[in-house]
């Protein structure tokens, strides 16, 4: 059975499977900012599961300290299409895996967490000054990253969040006349910068990607970062190459990306 809970009600349901937990809990949902008012919830003493919708999905969280259960209440959500990610450094993916494939779910896509933790390491070139998204270039820019990425994988901000990456100048471009060609898009997590989106438009010369590549290290250097990290599908090993050559290691850190159409 379904109920709908508000931010506060999903609190006291977490707070309740914390507290009559039997054994080390698994969960995907760690307080952070929800895009919906109101939440679908489904939920047993030992488990519990929400939704909460992006883009042409919902997103699917959970909470649980008995994996049989939690299979049981992921099976029983109508919603269609489904998405569930799982970021872990342990060595639960074996079960994890087995509990969304008993409710349905399908593993999509596995993510490597690369960090490096000395940019200054390498010192940034000098170049033509940095360029980055104007306001009245959001909305469109916005639209081309939902269509250069997967909205089901990626973790696409939400449009209002991207608008406010812009104005902050944290959304680096490359032009060619007045047409963006390639983009960086970061942000920044007290003195560690996410490096979320690199794209370049098929086509382009490769010296865009040097150069966008370069104004990041120049962003980070001027803002005195020296720590970052980005998430790489494990099978795109050109963008692993690259990054591997600029400091970036694997640091053990894995998101397994389920779905359910």
């Amino acid at each position: 059975m379904t109920t709908r809970v508000d931010a506060g009600g999903l609190a006291r349901a977490v707070d309740r499977v914390r507290s009559n937990r039997t054994a080390s809990l698994k969960s995907n949902y760690f307080f952070g900012r929800l895009r919906a008012q109101e939440f679908p919830l489904w939920e047993t003493d030992q488990s519990l599961v929400f939704l909460d919708r992006e883009h042409d999905f919902q997103r699917v969280y959970f909470l649980s300290s008995e994996l049989t259960d939690l299979s049981n209440l992921l099976h029983a959500i109508p919603q269609r299409p489904l998405v569930a990610d799982y970021v872990t450094q342990s060595d639960d993916e074996a079960e994890v895996n087995s509990a969304m494939a008993a409710a349905g779910f399908r593993k999509a896509a596995l993510y490597r967490r690369m960090s490096n933790n000395n940019l200054a390491a390498r010192t940034a070139k000098a170049g033509s000054s940095i360029q980055r998204a104007r306001e009245d270039e959001a909305e469109g820019l916005f639209e081309q990253l939902c269509q250069h990425f997967n909205v089901r994988l990626d973790r696409i901000p939400r449009r209002d969040e991207f608008v406010e990456l812009v104005r902050r100048g944290q959304v680096l471009v490359h032009r060619q006349g007045e047409e963006i060609d390639g983009y960086n898009i970061y942000q920044l997590l007290g003195r560690r910068a996410h490096w979320n989106y690199w794209y370049i438009r098929p086509g382009t010369h490769r010296a865009v990607a040097f150069k966008l590549i370069e104004d990041m290290y120049s962003e980070m250097r001027d803002k005195g970062i020296n720590a970052a990290f980005l998430w790489v599908e494990q099978h795109n090993l050109g963008v692993i190459e690259v990054h591997k050559r600029l400091g970036f290691e694997f640091d053990g850190l894995v998101t397994h990306v389920y779905v359910k159409e």
